[in-house]
């Protein structure tokens, strides 16, 4: 599956670049979110690179606690 600027090496390229960002986090244990970055040159075959932010990234719990509160906000805005 390629995409409209990429070809099949550049999008293989971004998968396996964003596996290595990944891994790198697990091995240091750490949970930042990822930003990922085109280059905007002309060539197919490039894929983005990554990279780690400081922006850590919720936990389970506070993940779902956030979704109950912007479930119940929504709820209340469609009453009104």
């Amino acid at each position: 599956m390629s995409g409209k600027f990429h070809s099949r090496a550049g999008m293989w390229n971004t998968i396996k670049r964003i596996e290595a960002t990944n891994s790198k986090q697990k091995r240091e244990g750490t949970r930042f979110a990822v930003t990922t970055f085109v280059c905007g040159c002309s060539d197919p075959s490039c894929g983005a690179s990554h990279q780690i932010g400081n922006r850590p990234l919720p936990t389970a719990d506070e993940a779902i606690q956030t979704l109950k509160t912007k479930k119940a906000i929504r709820k209340n805005e469609a009453k009104s």
